[in-house]
């Protein structure tokens, strides 16, 4: 299927069932409709998916990237907040709520985030993705 192909069809297909061959359709039809510049589509059809399905944390991955490609910042960061809540163990959740909060210029919140992230037990991994952070965003929660 290219490009040209992604209509109103092929989204309502990917409703029917949560198949791990439904979410990875679901992932390329959307990540199809970011590239085409449809942020509207590309949120309705996470909408929808959420709507179903209110705990299936890709949806709001998405439903997030998608407002952060869309310049709406403070509403990825509700969406990386409800993934947050969901998981505080998930290291990309921090990292992806702190860089739409950086981006909307809410420097309060992400040092108050960033020190969760800091002062929570961090693993390896955790706290090689939080030294990788945006330069900015490391300086801000450093400083608190």
């Amino acid at each position: 299927m290219g490009c040209h192909a992604v209509d109103a069809n092929a989204c309502r297909q990917i409703d029917r069932e949560n198949s791990m061959v439904d979410k990875i359709l679901f992932f390329f039809i959307h990540q199809i409709l970011i590239m085409r510049g449809q942020f509207q589509k590309a949120k309705d059809l996470c909408l929808r998916r959420i709507e179903k399905n209110p705990s299936e944390k890709l949806a709001y991955v998405l439903l997030g990237h998608t407002y952060l490609k869309s310049g709406e910042y403070k509403q990825a960061a509700n969406q990386y907040k409800i993934l947050l809540d969901m998981d505080h163990s998930d290291v990309m959740n921090y990292y992806n709520i702190l860089q739409a909060l950086f981006r909307a210029k809410e420097y309060e919140q992400v040092i108050q985030i960033g020190t969760e992230c800091v002062k929570e037990e961090l693993s390896d991994r955790r706290r090689i993705v939080y030294r990788n952070l945006h330069p900015d965003i490391y300086w801000y929660v450093a400083q608190s």
